[in-house]
């Protein structure tokens, strides 16, 4: 529809030539610092970084030895990646919610993310902490708080306690 369109243009128009400018700066500034830049960093122009952060250790690695964890250049880009995702994904949701709204699909949907969001947790805390404890000193995050911090699946009974009550 024409207000989906308008959302995204002013969306892109806003966010976009901020964030592009930003990370152009930031590059050229550590360039002289001679920060490692990988191949990994280039997920953050697509708006995929917190992906990345999350699943690649050697990029977390580098991150995290250049730069304290606070501090690193682009790290914070993350939650921009989660955003833009989330705007992409939500209205095509709410599409095919409101193809034949009701009360119950929307409970529906909502208990559903957040189920899934405690399995997807659970699952991960399984894997990677209570079967193979994480070697602090090669990640002293160990990859279990980078999974659940950084990708946009597991935070998104965070975005929807936000969508409900803003839907009530």
């Amino acid at each position: 529809s024409h207000y989906f369109q308008r959302f995204f243009a002013r969306r892109c128009l806003r966010i976009f030539p901020v964030f592009y400018l930003a990370f152009a700066v930031i590059v050229l500034l550590t360039s002289l610092f001679a920060y490692q830049w990988r191949l990994g960093h280039l997920w953050f122009l697509v708006y995929l970084g917190n992906f990345a952060l999350g699943f690649d250790p050697t990029l977390r690695q580098i991150v995290s030895a250049n730069y304290p964890a606070a501090s690193a250049p682009i790290e914070h880009f993350w939650s921009l990646c989660v955003e833009e995702q989330f705007y992409l994904v939500f209205p095509a949701i709410v599409a095919l919610i409101a193809l034949k709204p009701s009360p119950s699909k929307v409970t529906l949907a909502i208990v559903f993310v957040l189920i899934m969001g405690m399995v997807l947790r659970g699952y991960l805390w399984l894997r990677f902490v209570a079967e193979t404890p994480f070697d602090t000193a090669a990640d002293p995050h160990g990859p279990f708080m980078q999974l659940i911090y950084y990708p946009t699946d597991t935070r998104l009974d965070g975005l929807l306690m936000g969508i409900a009550a803003a839907a009530i």
